[in-house]
């Protein structure tokens, strides 16, 4: 019977995640994803294994399959692959005391909530959140059986450790969830029940631990051990604390910024437009030194503030009411109110906690909130429904005849042909956005150098055309006569090209450089030319060319 229901939810799973992928719109969330992918695939010259937002292990793996498939996307394909198997094992944890026909439907239930975000909507922060919290929950579910199943036990340590390698900091949101609550199922035992706790029981979790800590370490060496990539992550540092936590601001004392050098247009290049790719003004010592003077008017990273806890209640009302994570949770706190005991209830208030501290976290450390807090929801979701699923069982269930299950899977199909053109999953509202695709390509193909104030202006994937065709064949060496001068632009890999073209500075060298040129809109160029003069000289130039069909900018010194 449990090979029959592992085959069921299997299958059914498999039924519904192709259905999505073919007549869904398969998108990245958001453009980290894009630039992974191209860079695993080659489109910046080099560093295809240096992913900066995840382990360089995972890096290294998709720069293998990249070589071995050339054709493929494997980005993608990796992450699609993952996400299936990872809800499957959501399945089969949930329903593993159930009879077979509340399980199949419990498997679609499952597979239609979780389709939007892992089928269709992908992006590897929330990806990494779901391996980790289903791999920790699984291996716990396995340490406490008498009789361990190996294949659940080597799923459960591959999950956790591709979910560390995707983004640790995702990955991390889950660790106290499920922690917490064995840790509250042990003390409640040894307190009311007197139970003695076999600690060896528990040596995979150690086990596991261990091999994320050596992760984190080879992650570590891999960029200490490359000057260009470990200035880079100093640099990057830097930048996030200012750009995605908007830490440190010029007008918290601008005599000091002001006596070190440092002026407002510095911190409207990088806040304001996203531009810093400037390795004088924009290195890793300067960036230093904002931080120096910056953090002395910060605010403790933990506080009370009534401000914030409106804002986190705000933020929790919102995600309980409007996101499916968020409905799904209340259920599951309703049905341990009325199905659960001291421990569930115990449990369930933790989960609940350890989720609003972590948004209120965020909140404290002015963290921008676009897809981060749903991942503390997710884990509390996903361990909160594995401590329900052990409380709501059906002991007896009549036999389901077999002619009944091609009407289920019919419906199934129908359903999911009806959510996967919904509102929900339609994700092309504000994805790819590939109507500039073309003029980015333009660009691509003309006789000069461009210096792109943000690539990101031309689309979701980032001037490429399909997501599919995202492959080593298709887009190796894309941005070789581009450097941007945001997003990872400092990077060896992002500056692999301008280095090649003999180009150092892309914001100096602008001026007077034989057939380099700007590209971008009218507002950041006009805070470009304004940085320039303040750094670089009052009397420059601004002519506007065409190059090959592509509308560009020519700077001179105006001599």
């Amino acid at each position: 019977m449990l090979k029959n229901k592992r085959t069921l939810i299997m299958a059914v799973s498999l039924l519904l995640w192709m259905i999505f992928i073919t007549a869904g719109y398969v998108s990245f969330e958001v453009n980290d994803d894009t630039f992974l992918n191209l860079l695993s695939a080659g489109a910046y010259g080099t560093g295809r294994q240096y992913f900066i937002f995840s382990n360089v292990i995972l890096g290294g793996l998709l720069r293998g399959l990249f070589d071995v498939f050339p054709h493929i996307n494997c980005y993608l394909w990796f992450y699609l692959v993952f996400n299936l198997i990872a809800v499957i094992s959501v399945c089969l944890v949930i329903t593993d005391h159930m009879k077979k026909r509340a399980a199949l439907f419990t498997a679609v239930g499952i597979n239609l909530l979780m389709a939007g975000d892992f089928y269709v909507h992908i992006t590897f922060t929330k990806s990494a959140t779901l391996y980790g919290t289903i791999g920790l929950v699984m291996l716990l579910w396995q340490v406490k059986k008498e009789k361990r199943d190996r294949g659940y036990m080597v799923l459960s340590f591959i999950l956790i450790a591709v979910g560390m390698w995707a983004r640790w900091t995702s990955f991390a949101l889950c660790v106290p969830m499920v922690i917490g609550v064995e840790l509250i199922e042990i003390l409640f035992g040894a307190v009311t029940n007197k139970t003695k706790v076999s600690w060896k029981r528990y040596i995979p979790i150690f086990v596991a631990g261990i091999m994320c800590i050596a992760s984190f370490f080879i992650d570590n060496l891999a960029y200490k051990t490359n000057a260009g990539w470990n200035e880079f992550k100093k640099t990057d540092n830097r930048l996030i604390e200012m750009r995605d936590y908007n830490r440190y601001v010029f007008t918290d004392s601008p005599e000091e910024f002001l006596a070190a050098g440092i002026t407002e247009n510095d911190f409207n290049m990088i806040k304001g437009y996203w531009m810093w790719n400037d390795p004088v003004y924009f290195s890793s010592e300067r960036l230093q030194q904002i931080k120096d003077i910056g953090s002395k008017y910060e605010e403790p990273n933990v506080r009370f503030d009534i401000a914030l806890v409106k804002g986190v209640v705000k933020e929790a009302l919102w995600i309980l009411t409007s996101k499916s994570f968020g409905i799904i949770f209340v259920i599951i706190l309703l049905l341990g109110a009325i199905h659960g005991n001291k421990a569930m209830f115990m449990k369930l208030a933790y989960l609940s906690v350890v989720a609003v501290g972590e948004i209120y976290y965020m909140f404290c450390l002015n963290r921008v909130l676009w897809r981060v807090e749903v991942c503390a929801v997710l884990s509390a979701v996903l361990v909160g429904g594995y401590l329900i699923s052990q409380v709501i069982v059906r002991k007896d269930e009549e036999k389901t005849e077999k002619h009944v299950y091609p009407y289920v899977i019919f419906a199934t199909i129908c359903i999911a042909f009806i959510l996967v053109k919904s509102w929900v999953v339609d994700n092309s509202r504000y994805t790819n956005g590939d109507t500039r695709c073309e003029e980015f390509q333009n660009i691509t193909q003309a006789d000069g150098f461009f210096v792109v104030q943000d690539i990101s202006k031309y689309g979701m994937l980032l001037g490429a055309r399909d997501i599919f065709g995202i492959t080593r064949a298709n887009y190796e060496d894309f941005y070789s006569n581009v450097v941007e001068l945001g997003g990872t632009s400092e990077s060896p890999a992002g500056m692999y090209f301008a280095r090649s073209h003999g180009i150092t500075n892309p914001v100096k060298d602008l001026i007077d450089a034989d057939g380099v040129y700007f590209v971008g809109d009218e507002e950041p160029r006009l805070a470009l030319a304004e940085f320039m003069d303040e750094k670089y000289g009052s009397n420059l130039v601004w002519e506007q060319v065409s190059v090959d069909g592509v509308d560009a900018w020519k700077v001179s010194s105006g001599k």
